[in-house]
């Protein structure tokens, strides 16, 4: 098979080759990066490190809709890679899959457990850390939710079959950390630092994505009977689009454009390389629903623990506190 025949779309080639290339090189120089002893060098590497966990989070999302190759198991395997640098890896591409279309299909944000309610009522002392750290912009709950896909095969019988698979991630992943740590503690700490930005990177825009219910559904795999009124029309009153710039297009681009989301929600099987036009063609000079970056950041600093309290829904009378726990990589 071409090389363009490898990817589902031929104006697409250069583009993901080209993002998939960045992401996976770009994270091993700036791994490296952090090993030098220069600051300017280890500030680029913890850069590229927080850059390329974002990239491979959209990435990941691309394989989810099937936008890049041709076949399934392309997708399949280029997520399982993705998944190793994001830590999706815990809960595994297919159930993140199952996950992320009943959120397109149902309009809500589906979660196994609604984690801040149980921390509150169940482990008070780790919910007072989980709030200072949460203060401190440290993505606490995100954290707990990964150590949840560990502890789950283990907890519930349900999910038994998933032992091996994530005995065998949190194994590679330990192994990796401590390698990282006796070769260098500083890198290792500055390793940890770019991935904890990047999370946050990936928190900022999750949050106010949409203002939809959170949903507990156990079984990502069960039917979801969808209440009255969840059509396109409220789909899309409660999506909405946080570019980085609405005057430089260009810059959006730098997080896959998946900041275009009304339109990505519109069409999902639309590749992220043509969402700057379908947004155009779809909404035209209407920028109701476009907000840039710094205009969320005060929201998200603002609201930072109020979202975390108030975990069962992102909207709150007039105003949008974002949501928590809706991440792409966590069940």
């Amino acid at each position: 098979m071409t090389r363009a025949g490898v990817f589902k779309y031929p104006d697409g080639m250069r583009w993901n080759s080209g993002a998939i290339g960045y992401t996976l090189a770009g994270h091993a120089a700036g791994l490296l990066c952090l090993f030098s002893g220069s600051v300017w060098l280890n500030a680029l590497g913890v850069g590229l490190v927080a850059h390329t966990v974002m990239l491979s989070a959209y990435l990941l999302h691309e394989c989810i809709h099937e936008t890049l190759f041709t076949g399934h198991a392309a997708h399949r395997r280029l997520a399982t890679l993705l998944c190793a640098i994001n830590g999706g890896c815990y809960t595994g591409f297919e159930e993140l899959r199952r996950k992320h279309l009943h959120h397109h299909s149902d309009c809500m944000d589906p979660v196994n457990i609604d984690l801040p309610p149980l921390l509150r009522d169940g482990w008070p002392r780790l919910w007072r850390l989980t709030l200072a750290l949460e203060w401190l912009h440290v993505p606490a709950i995100e954290l707990w939710l990964r150590l949840y896909a560990i502890a789950r095969p283990f907890t519930d019988a349900r999910w038994r079959a998933q032992r091996g698979r994530v005995v065998a991630a949190a194994a590679a992943r330990l192994a990796f950390f401590a390698a990282l740590l006796l070769a260098s503690p500083r890198a290792a700490v500055l390793y940890i630092a770019g991935g904890l930005l990047g999370l946050v990177g990936l928190r900022l825009l999750d949050a106010f994505h949409h203002s939809f219910d959170l949903v507990v559904l156990p079984d990502y795999a069960a039917v979801y009977e969808l209440p009255a009124g969840r059509d396109r029309a409220y789909e899309h009153a409660h999506t909405f689009s946080n570019l980085l710039s609405v005057r430089h297009p260009w810059l959006n681009a730098l997080l896959l454009n998946f900041v275009y989301h009304n339109a990505h929600h519109m069409k999902p099987g639309v590749p992220w390389h043509r969402l700057p036009g379908l947004d155009g063609r779809q909404f035209g000079g209407d920028r109701r629903h476009h907000r840039t970056v710094p205009h969320i950041l005060a929201d998200f600093h603002r609201y930072r623990i109020a979202r975390v309290v108030d975990s069962a829904g992102a909207q709150r009378g007039a105003v949008n506190l974002g949501a928590v726990q809706v991440s792409l990589l966590t069940p």
